[in-house]
């Protein structure tokens, strides 16, 4: 399984092509098929995985558990219309779609970091503002590691 990591600024070119960083670009080689999906985040920001390990979701989101509720039918049709997949040419781009970098607010510069199984691209700007979330909440790493570890994260919703 692909483990991504790190942080790197990138551009978005012309013709909305993103160039995935050399380092993940290893981590997917390391996959049986180098097919990536490319969804919207939960956070302003997108998410680029292996295509396989999108058989996961899939399966929670299959028409068995979502059908009968109608949040669920939306929340599966927002991520499959946000959604696409792509292959990184020979130099390592993939094509964003004009609706995924509106949804992210994307423009030419960009962020793409890795969250361990995912690759996230995010605007700079909405990036660090994220990453200062937990100090303006006076939280220190250790607290979020020990609420991880305790399944206890407070509800953190903007009402």
């Amino acid at each position: 399984m692909a483990l991504f990591l790190g942080e790197f600024e990138h551009q978005i070119d012309d013709k909305n092509r993103l160039s995935i960083p050399a380092r993940f670009r290893e981590q997917c080689l390391k996959e049986t098929d180098s097919t990536l999906a490319v969804i919207a985040g939960f956070d302003p920001c997108l998410y680029i995985v292996p295509a396989r390990s999108m058989e996961e979701l899939r399966a929670l989101l299959s028409l068995q558990r979502t059908e009968w509720n109608e949040l669920a039918r939306a929340f599966r049709m927002k991520l499959s219309s946000y959604g696409n997949t792509a292959t990184p040419d020979a130099q390592g781009r993939i094509c964003l779609t004009d609706k995924q970098k509106q949804y992210a607010g994307l423009e030419r510069k960009v962020m793409v970091v890795g969250n361990l199984d995912r690759i996230e691209v995010w605007d700079p700007e909405r990036y660090q503002q994220h990453l200062g979330k937990p100090e303006a909440m006076n939280m220190e790493m250790g607290d979020l590691a020990s609420m991880f570890l305790r399944g206890t994260f407070p509800d953190t919703r903007e009402r």
